[in-house]
């Protein structure tokens, strides 16, 4: 399906579109762009919204020059409801009433008025067990999303949520590091931040946690500190950042906001080892918006003293004009590009 369909995916403030395709272990390009500060679609059901969403993507796929109408969608884990789930290779009939059962336990929502995804990460044949991936979201927001699609005058493929695309991307390509243990990543968003556990055996995203703290907080503590307007906020967040510079002490003010986000990595690492005590993590490894905040990595690495650093996208990518251009921002390309590999 990938020759006719291209990606798009849709962020709290930003759209990206790749139109791509896997090759061996690596991405080929044609192309790959985004649009940032776009309409808050997420937080309002404005009809207004949703026509100026679909304005924004239909002159970004126009300005990428792709002639595709057929598109996978990728929205935020934020308004979705994900969960992993060991549970025992049933019948058919058996396992979709044990997953009713489950959905209803952290689905806030009437079931029929959700829609649910499965996805089976693994099979267990010896102990006839399962590991799998529900994946919900209300019915409302998925016919926003394809009607916003659609004013674009595309014709949505799939829907699916950011832990879905990234852990097939990981799965498919990641080449994990040889240290014993496992890998988190942090996918620090707009408004909300998930952390996946990636089990290097298995090869497997096998955990999650989602918390509200993304990029704007760390933007608006800036802003607000020193009185700046967005540009320069935007600027000096990318070019200084956690870095000890004398004309701004950002590192002093988003302290406490650093501080939070470092107990939310170490409170999920805990309740991985409550689950399992031989958890082990030996690296952590941001994508996303990180590389809009100069350091944040080294910050987070010297607050809970393990390894942790920027996702090399470099390897997993095709060479060409496209990659170059936009080699220091590949890692925010990973959800999207993983579309592809459906």
């Amino acid at each position: 399906m990938a020759g006719n369909v291209f990606n798009l995916e849709l962020g709290d403030n930003f759209i990206r579109v790749a139109d791509s395709q896997p090759e061996g272990k690596s991405i080929a390009v044609n192309a790959l762009g985004a649009q940032e500060n776009t309409p808050n679609f997420f937080n309002t059901e404005s009809e207004k919204i949703s026509q100026d969403e679909g304005l924004v993507i239909e002159k970004t796929v126009n300005a990428l020059n792709i002639k595709k109408k057929n598109v996978n969608i990728i929205i935020p884990d934020a308004y979705t409801y994900s969960q992993i789930l060991e549970m025992p290779a049933l019948k058919e009939k058996e396992l979709l009433a044990a997953i009713k059962y489950q959905a209803d336990q952290f689905i806030p929502l009437p079931l029929d008025e959700t829609t649910i995804d499965l996805n089976i990460l693994y099979e267990d044949k010896v102990n006839k067990k399962i590991l799998l991936l529900i994946v919900a979201a209300s019915q409302n927001l998925i016919n926003r999303v394809i009607g916003t699609v659609e004013r674009a005058g595309l014709i949505p493929q799939s829907v699916e949520n950011e832990i879905s695309a990234f852990s097939r991307f990981v799965s498919t390509l990641y080449n994990a590091p040889q240290n014993p243990g496992g890998v988190i990543f942090v996918n620090l968003g707009f408004y909300t931040t998930s952390l996946y556990y990636f089990d290097t055996k298995l090869r497997l995203v096998t955990n999650h946690h989602n918390f509200r703290l993304g990029y704007n907080l760390f933007f608006r503590e800036i802003q607000v500190n020193f009185d700046l307007n967005e540009e320069k906020t935007r600027e000096i967040l990318n070019s200084i950042g956690l870095e000890k510079e004398a004309s701004y002490n950002l590192e002093n003010v988003l302290k406490p906001v650093t501080s939070e986000f470092s107990r939310e990595i170490e409170k999920f690492i805990i309740a991985l080892k409550e689950k399992n005590k031989d958890t082990a993590v030996s690296n952590i490894v941001f994508f996303n918006l990180t590389s809009k905040i100069h350091s944040l990595e080294k910050k987070i690495q010297e607050n809970i003293n393990i390894p942790a650093s920027i996702f090399d996208g470099t390897p997993y990518f095709k060479k060409n004009q496209i990659i170059d251009a936009l080699n220091k921002d590949l890692s925010s390309f990973v959800t999207v590009v993983s579309g592809s590999l459906i």
